[in-house]
């Protein structure tokens, strides 16, 4: 949720961009989408065009490292066996 808050922030309000096809008053800097709607998201802002798909998927491996599937401790083992017997 925190990733997703602080996208919409910097998108929104510090860079000045459409988000979702809204542009907020009182951002920081102005931006206009230049180029194909494909890779700059067009009027719908940045998380419109493929290149959002790279932040994602980088957030995505990110994710995976730092809290990628663990073995559980010795703890929560024996609580699921008390629970079990």
């Amino acid at each position: 949720m925190a990733a997703h808050a602080s996208w919409d922030w910097a998108e929104t309000y510090f860079y000045g961009a459409a988000d979702s096809g809204n542009v907020a008053s009182g951002h920081y800097l102005t931006t206009t989408p230049a180029g194909p709607a494909f890779w700059s998201g067009g009027s719908d802002g940045p998380e419109g065009s493929v290149l959002v798909l790279g932040a994602i998927l980088l957030l995505l491996i990110a994710l995976v490292v730092l809290y990628g599937r663990r073995e559980p401790t010795a703890v929560a083992a024996s609580a699921t066996e008390l629970a079990a017997g």
